[in-house]
């Protein structure tokens, strides 16, 4: 038996799903989940990152027997990196996680902790479940309340560190309606996750009101006079 981490993440994300579905009840809850394995992004920030107000999650998941030397190397420059460094190692450890999982008879072996403790690998076990419902608890109430400021350098420290290149993913800011409707709102780069709630519904206004004008421009064109 192979335990994916494809496999892993998606049912990270489904059960992240519901128990957030369960605590917010239809209340507003603008948020954002990229899933950005096998992205441009996924050098610079892991497997999957989560933005809701008030809080970040950075995800890296692992298959425990995964041999590559890649993730602790990369691993091994970011704790070089933040070394001295205490606010962003404050903020690494609510924000930055490690999953490693592996099949153990008819379950599962999970390895959970601060990106900055994976390697060397440890032997605790953490209970998968438990961990999607700390981070739903996180989502829906904003349980570390970090600041903007907390967040966006974190962010731009590991575009920094693990930079090759131009940041090339977008994401969709998600929002529900009491009635179960679902909107979104684009953002043109993933590092826009910094941007607060109104600053994203303004943006997302101004991006409709260029459609329009643009669209209202074209319908004008084919008005023109006809030779």
């Amino acid at each position: 038996m192979k335990l994916y981490e494809n496999v892993a993440i998606g049912n990270f994300l489904y059960g992240l799903g519901f128990a957030v579905a369960k605590r917010v009840k239809g209340q507003d809850l603008p948020s954002i989940v990229n899933l950005l394995q096998q992205t441009p992004d996924d050098p610079l920030f892991g497997d999957v990152l989560i933005r809701a107000p008030g809080v970040l999650r950075i995800f890296e998941f692992k298959q425990r027997d995964n041999t590559d030397s890649k993730e602790p190397a990369r691993h091994a420059k970011l704790v070089r990196n933040l070394a001295g460094k205490d606010d962003l190692i404050r903020i690494s450890r609510i924000v930055h996680w490690f999953v490693e999982t592996a099949p153990a008879e008819k379950t599962f072996f999970s390895r959970i902790v601060p990106y900055l403790d994976a390697y060397p690998k440890t032997t605790p076990r953490h209970d998968f479940a438990e961990f999607v419902n700390a981070t739903a608890v996180a989502v829906a109430g904003g349980a570390e309340a970090l600041s903007q400021s907390d967040m966006a350098n974190y962010l731009a420290h590991l575009v920094l560190l693990h930079k090759t290149g131009t940041v090339g993913s977008g994401g969709l800011v998600v929002k529900m309606s009491e009635t179960g409707e679902l909107h979104y709102a684009e953002l043109a780069s993933i590092l826009d996750l910094i941007l607060t709630r109104q600053a994203v519904i303004e943006e997302h206004r101004q991006q409709e009101q260029a459609l329009k004008r643009e669209k209202a421009n074209e319908q004008k064109l084919d008005r023109g006079p006809r030779l």
